[in-house]
């Protein structure tokens, strides 16, 4: 075995190397189950993200979404807070108008509703450019309370509403199986 200087000075670099490549990839995992940001741990204590995936359509990407529950574990029911992360510019009357088109695709209200709870989303929604952050966060009890970049927009106290919105990427009749099953837990996250 060639132990020259010059090889030993290689065999530190690819050693350090090694080490570099193993704890780039060992921050990855991590942040998998790492502990949620202050307005989401502030309603939901030991608040951990579950999973997250991210949302194309016909192939633009339009934001990506992580679910936050306590120790990282989704409960159905149980507290927890979604957060989308936006690629693209949207309104918020839009994203209110998709919402509620999703709540109507799965069932979930009446018309009567539809309309009623289209002008609370519209009222809490603000548009978004890419890279901000919307989240909703859903307590052990009390109204869902939502957040645009960590700042409070509005809060939903309509029960049935509530259960509504967040099926929207929980509720195993999704447009979106596969998200569902990445924020879940269900598959490895991706994209």
């Amino acid at each position: 075995m060639n132990t020259s200087p010059s090889c030993n000075g290689l065999l530190q670099k690819a050693i350090g190397l090694l080490l570099a490549l193993v704890i780039l990839a060992g921050g990855g995992f991590a942040d998998t189950a790492r502990a949620a940001d202050t307005h989401i741990s502030n309603l939901i204590p030991d608040a951990q993200r579950v999973g997250g995936g991210r949302l194309t359509w016909f192939g633009i990407h339009a934001y990506d979404a992580a679910l936050y529950a306590e120790n990282a574990r989704f409960v159905a029911n149980a507290p927890l807070a979604l957060e989308l992360t936006y690629a693209r510019n949207f309104k918020g009357a839009n994203i209110a108008e998709r919402s509620i088109s999703e709540i109507r695709k799965m069932g979930l209200a009446t018309e009567t509703e539809a309309g009623e709870w289209l002008g609370i989303l519209v009222g809490i929604f603000p548009d978004v450019r890419p890279g901000d952050r919307l989240a909703g966060v859903q307590g052990a009890s009390g109204p869902a309370q939502f957040f645009h970049n960590g700042r409070a927009v509005g809060s939903i106290a309509n029960e049935r509403l509530k259960r509504a919105f967040f099926a929207i990427w929980l509720d195993p009749r999704t447009s979106a199986p596969d998200l569902r099953n990445r924020l879940i837990g269900a598959a490895p996250e991706g994209k």
